[in-house]
């Protein structure tokens, strides 16, 4: 409960070590400090270019000695604290880890991962350096023996609720993998439909653009012109989604967790149409909200658009909400 979780945070030292993700690290590091923490946070990543991103994630050897000098200055600010929470690492080595531990002695080093370990294979050698290890991932959940905890939605159906529901169905997100073969397939049904959609497909420039055309099979049939260069921002994103009677969800093909785009939908509770199968086995699955559909023919049933909303009980919206997330992470 939200009692027990301000009574939990008031006055505790927390260090976060964050990437930047849709400004999802503002929202946690805002709601922490809500609730009496004090908060000192780390952007994960020394280096949120486009090339600084790419060498972290595919040729961090190369990029070594960047990482090294920014945790450098980092770890001579740190000092003993609570917690030490980390959360999706990619640019933390075991060497970088075990150096913040001799300089932050922390109560407890607890990692939360909201991506596959088969997306973020090096993050596997840090689960010895932490006393909690959560992940939204249930099969990385059995198959390294921590902890199952699905992500969360930041903002609820009274949050900001200003916009009357004008688009019938919408999705934003990066272009990666199929995600623009099936959004450009479900585009040709909306326009024989007549329904009204918004279709945001991100990618970090035009070069991206021309490497996945390249290396992806998938973006044989994609224009340049499919994609938007420039990202959209939080109040942008809730805009979109409180205008919007239905969401539509993609998963990465190497992923078997939910998106967090699913627990917006859920916190905002609109209508979902998803690939991923595996929500069937989630406490708030219900077939008059939630319409599955397969990625290599995605064919919504109109059904989708005809039931009403079934509203869910109350202890699933707190689960699911922000205020759940944390309380079962950092309250121990």
């Amino acid at each position: 409960m939200i009692k027990d979780l301000k009574k939990a945070m008031h006055l505790k030292k927390i260090i976060i070590i964050c990437p930047k993700y849709f400004e999802y690290e503002r929202k946690i590091i805002e709601k922490m400090t809500e609730h009496g923490a004090i908060v000192f946070y780390i952007d994960e990543r020394p280096d949120n270019s486009i090339i600084g991103k790419g060498l972290i994630r595919l040729f961090p050897f190369l990029y070594k000695i960047n990482i090294t000098n920014y945790y450098n200055k980092k770890i001579n600010d740190m000092t003993h604290c609570d917690i030490v929470f980390v959360i999706n690492p990619e640019s933390l080595s075991k060497n970088i880890l075990y150096r913040i531990k001799k300089a932050a002695k922390a109560s407890k080093y607890i990692l939360y991962m909201w991506d596959s370990f088969s997306n973020k294979k090096r993050a596997k050698q840090l689960i010895p350096f932490f006393d909690k290890v959560f992940t939204f991932d249930p099969n990385d959940a059995k198959e390294h023996n921590i902890i199952f905890r699905p992500l969360f939605f930041s903002s609820t159906k009274e949050d900001e609720n200003i916009y009357e529901e004008e688009i019938d169905i919408s999705f934003i997100g990066t272009g990666h993998s199929d995600r623009g073969k099936i959004i450009k397939n479900i585009k040709k049904q909306c326009e024989n439909s007549g329904l009204k959609y918004f279709f945001y497909l991100y990618l970090q420039s035009i070069f991206v653009f021309f490497f996945h055309k390249i290396t992806n099979k998938s973006f044989k049939d994609m224009k340049s012109s499919d994609f938007r260069y420039i990202p959209v921002n939080y109040a942008g994103y809730l805009k979109v989604l409180e205008s919007s009677k239905i969401i539509i969800d993609i998963e990465h093909p190497k992923q078997i967790g939910l998106t967090i785009r699913t627990y917006e939908a859920l916190g905002k509770e609109k209508k979902l149409i998803t690939t991923n199968d595996n929500i069937r086995g989630y406490d708030f699955y219900n077939s008059d909200n939630i319409c599955i559909i397969d990625r290599n023919t995605p064919i919504i049933d109109k059904n989708i658009f005809e039931n009403k909303y079934k509203k869910l009980p109350e202890k699933i919206y707190y689960k699911y909400s922000i205020n759940g997330w944390l309380e079962d992470i950092l309250v121990y």
